[in-house]
Formats: C-alpha cells, structure tokens, sequence
C-alpha cells in the first residue's frame, strides 16, 4: 500500500550509493544509468562489490563508442534540494574528485509522491537483501528515456550486463523498467526485525522484537483480518511497552490468515503489510502421461498438416492431508487496484483485454488470452462443454488439442449458420482422427444448431459445474476490447441447462450429419461484399 497520509519526510544524512553510470567519451560527461541509496544503520554492510575493487571500473570497448559503462561506490550526503530535485543536485566523488552527474532523461515520477514512502520487505529483485522491514522511496524515469538511449546502443547492454551481474548478481538490461531510476531505501532505527508466529491453543499470535540497540521506546500493534481490510481481528490495539520483547495477542478466531500493523512511539509505520498464513492441509495430485497425439489437418490442396504432439494425460489423482480453509485469499496491500485485477485474472474469475492496437500489445493480449483459455479448458475432470458459433478447425488446433486429459468427455457447439456447410466438413475428419488417435470414440463430439441464423451470440465454456462467459470468439479473442469472467454458481446452473438441453434436443444436429451435405454454390458477388465488409470492419 502508497500510505499516502504518512508526512513523515525521508530523512536526509549519509547514504551508502551504489551506482551504475555511462560516460560520454566525447565530452567526458557522466550520465546516471541505475542507483541504489541506502542508509546503513550500525549492524548493517552495503552491497560487497567484487575483487579487484577500483572506484572506476571501465568496461568500455574504446573510443569508437559514444559511452562506457562504470560502476562506483561510495557515501553520498542527501540534502533536501537532493530529494526535492535529483537533477543538477547530484554531486559525487569517485575517489580522485568531485563531478557532477547529468541525466539522460527530462523528468521523474516519484513513488509513491507527497513526501510519503512504501513500507515493505526488502524482496525486490535489485534492492539490498535484509532481515527486517525498509522504507522506500523511488524516483522513476517518467519518459524512459533511460531505457530508449540504451536499446539505440547494442554494445551498451553487454557492458549494462557485466556491471549490474557483478554488483547485483542479475543483468540490469532484463529489467529494462528499473534503467533510469533512483531506489532510496532507509531502515528503522531501532527495530531490526519482528519474527511472527502462530498460536491454535489458545487462538493467537506471538510476536517477537528484536531490536538494533537493545532498546526501543515502544508502540502500537493491530492485527488486521487479511480478507477485509477494514475489520480488526483484535477489540483494541494492543499497546507495546518500551523494551518490551515478546508479546502475544489473542484472535477470536483461527488466524489463518492476517496481517500485522507495528507503529512505534512516534507514530511511523515499522510492520509492513504482508499476509501470514499457517499450514493446515497439505493438497498434492499427480497424474500419468498415457498418450502422445497429434492433429491431421487437410489443407486445400489435398495435403495434410500435423500439429505439435501433446501428452494426455489420465485422470488427476488428489491425496489431501489435514482440513482445508475455505475463502482462504492471500492479501497484498501496494496497489490494490492493481492487485485486485492480478487477482482476479490469475483466479480466472475475470479478465479484461483493452483492444491496444499496437502490435506489441496486441500480440501479448493474444498470447494472454489463449493462455488463460487452456488453461480453463484443462481444468475440466468429467464434462467439458465449448460453445462458439464460430468455432472451426483453427480453434480446435489452437485450444482441443492442448487438453492433457484424456479422461475429460469434450463437447463442441457451434453454428451452421456461422461456420458454413464448408466449415463443419473441414472438422470431421479433424475430429475423426483425433478419436481414434486416442482410441475413444466420443473423445470429442461436435453438435451444430440449427437454422439459417444462429441463435447463440455469447460464447460459453462449462467446465464441469463452472461456467464461463466470453466477449467474443475463440479466433477472436483478445484482438479487441473483450472480457472473460465466470458466472456466479446460480448463473451457471441456468447457463448450463440450456447448453445440455441444446445439446440433447432438436436444436443441434450431429457433426457427422454434414458430411454427405454438398456445399452451397457461392455468389460472387456476395462473397465478395463479404470480403469488403470484413475489411472494413478489421
């Protein structure tokens, strides 16, 4: 969470900085790449750098390059104008003398703003390792431009690579997002860490202090129900003593999960958010690997494609030990829009695509919603229903044939109206392979509705009792604007009737019923408006 309300400034005194910076060759200018500012406290060490350990370490490949790489550690004394205004305020010494250090990009974006900072546990990839909690504070390039001077110079990022891997132990250039920024961290001074522990007998929860100094003027602690935010397990805040060590706070409840809240004597946040769960059930599965099968595809021209083999597998076998908790959902406060949108598309509850026409961005909300698509479609353990009018030859490679199960029974909906007498006949033989390939007869069956128009707009997936709801086609997903979200039990229970009763009714016919069916004769000039109009609607 941004505690935007905490005004408590970033102090200001010596920091240890460890920095990766380019000189221009043709100016002699140094320009900031990557900085870490961290403010040791007494039991600390800052970043070990390797040995040999020159202040300056060139890993220039001469003069024809417009920059070399170096790296530098040193104590930097942060000033206000320094936290006001990085830019022009940036003096260090490389062990020989004072220079000042220019930036590459225009602007930054402080994070979080307003003179507040992040409470967090120190896990960040680049940030220092440390046992207790840490105050953040970031200066980020707000155009990028750090990043955008790099990808024009390719001998910069083996030069990026050896510095960042030698000091930080991972190359800088594989997380492009941190190029350009400043990480202010700072530690509190009296409290080194807390250890938290769980207690069923009565229900609790112990917590140890450790301190830096052997002493600490006290504070406040709050334990809060992780699966809403605003309800406190605890009646009362409960009131830390100077120099107390051990405390231990009853729940009502089994705490399973909770986080905890720690302010000190002067009211600053030193516990960070973060969710604390105990064990109580072990789940475990396994399944075999049964069959390797490969889809044959026909082409036009008489030939035949193969797809990529994929294993099936059989049917999940689940051992649990111990009781499970229901509504178990872990909590993460730092921003919970955005966290909550994480949430929400790891769960397969419901994703949103933006319908970005970049071709960047296009081709990752592609990729995205094909991967959230399997991965739904293999969550199947009995019946598996996909309804798409659309649904043609394309879609069963790109989504049946990665099923790993070779127990589930798949059933196929789609449209004569929409997939054309042309379309159905392409999937027999498609599906007829794919059977016997597994040696199961109705592995995969394919009922069509009915009609010169179809009555099915929505697209649907049932997976078991579960039911989900797509914005557009299989083909089609994720190209535009369109969501995936899973109905609620009570909505699905309705949304599945209706598919069973399509399925077993006079609605839909056999697949296999079309495949004596002689195509329509084709008007050109209507297959050619229907061109256009795809085109323009693309």
């Amino acid at each position: 969470m941004v505690y935007s309300e905490i005004k408590h400034p970033v102090p200001e005194g010596t920091y240890r900085c460890t920095q990766i910076r380019l000189l221009e060759n043709k100016t002699k200018d140094d320009y900031h790449l990557f900085t870490i500012l961290e403010k040791l406290e007494p039991d600390m060490q800052g970043y070990v750098l390797p040995a040999p350990v020159p202040n300056r370490s060139d890993f220039g490949d001469g003069k024809k390059d417009t920059f070399k790489v170096y790296w530098l550690q040193c104590d930097y004394e942060v000033t206000k104008n320094f936290l006001n205004t990085p830019q022009n305020n940036f003096t260090l010494n490389d062990g020989n003398c004072d220079f000042i250090l220019k930036f590459l990009n225009k602007d930054f974006t402080e994070e979080p703003c307003c003179g507040a900072y992040f409470v967090l546990p120190l896990c960040h990839e680049l940030l220092p390792t440390r046992k207790g909690p840490a105050y953040v504070k970031t200066y980020l390039d707000k155009g990028r431009d750090v990043e955008k001077v790099v990808a024009q110079h390719e001998y910069l990022r083996k030069q990026i690579d050896q510095a960042s891997e030698a000091l930080f132990g991972l190359k800088l250039t594989e997380w492009p997002e941190h190029l350009g920024n400043i990480y202010m961290v700072w530690h509190h001074e009296e409290i080194r860490n807390l250890e938290i522990r769980s207690n069923d007998s009565p229900y609790g929860v112990f917590i140890q202090i450790e301190t830096r100094q052997g002493h600490h003027k006290g504070g406040e602690i709050v334990i809060w129900d992780a699966h809403d935010a605003g309800s406190v397990v605890t009646n009362n805040c409960y009131h830390i003593e100077p120099d107390e060590r051990e405390v231990f706070i009853k729940t009502n409840d089994y705490p399973h999960l909770f986080r905890v809240d720690y302010y000190d004597a002067d009211g600053r946040l030193v516990a960070f958010n973060k969710s604390y769960t105990f064990i109580s059930c072990i789940k475990s599965s396994f399944s075999l690997g049964v069959k390797e099968v490969v889809m044959v595809k026909q082409n036009e021209d008489g030939s035949e494609t193969k797809s990529e083999p994929v294993m099936k597998y059989s049917k999940e076998q689940t051992s649990v030990i111990g009781k499970p908790i229901k509504n178990q959902h872990s909590y993460f406060a730092l921003h919970k829009f955005d966290h909550d949108k994480e949430k929400l598309e790891n769960s397969r509850e419901f994703i949103f695509f933006d319908g970005n026409k970049e071709d960047t961005a296009q081709q990752e909300n592609l990729d995205k919603a094909k991967e959230a698509v399997r991965d739904i479609l293999n969550r199947a353990r009995e019946v598996l229903y996909v309804c798409d009018p659309y649904f043609h030859d394309t879609d069963f490679e790109e989504y049946i044939h990665y099923i790993r199960s070779s127990e589930v029974k798949i059933r196929i909906i789609n449209s004569k109206a929409d997939v054309g007498v042309k379309g159905l006949k392409k999937l027999i033989p498609i599906i007829k392979g794919y059977n016997k390939g597994m040696n199961v007869e109705d592995y995969i069956t394919c009922r069509v509705l009915k009609g010169e128009k179809s009555m099915l707009h929505d697209r649907f997936i049932i997976v078991d009792n579960q039911v989900w709801n797509m914005g557009s086609s299989f083909g089609e997903f994720g190209a535009r604007a369109c969501t995936l979200s899973k109905l609620s039990e009570s909505a699905g229970k309705i949304v599945k009737g209706y598919v069973e009763e399509w399925w077993n009714g006079e609605l839909t016919r056999s697949l296999y019923d079309y495949e004596n069916v002689a195509e329509p004769k084709q008007c050109v000039v209507c297959e050619t408006l229907k061109k256009l109009y795809k085109k323009l609607c693309s």
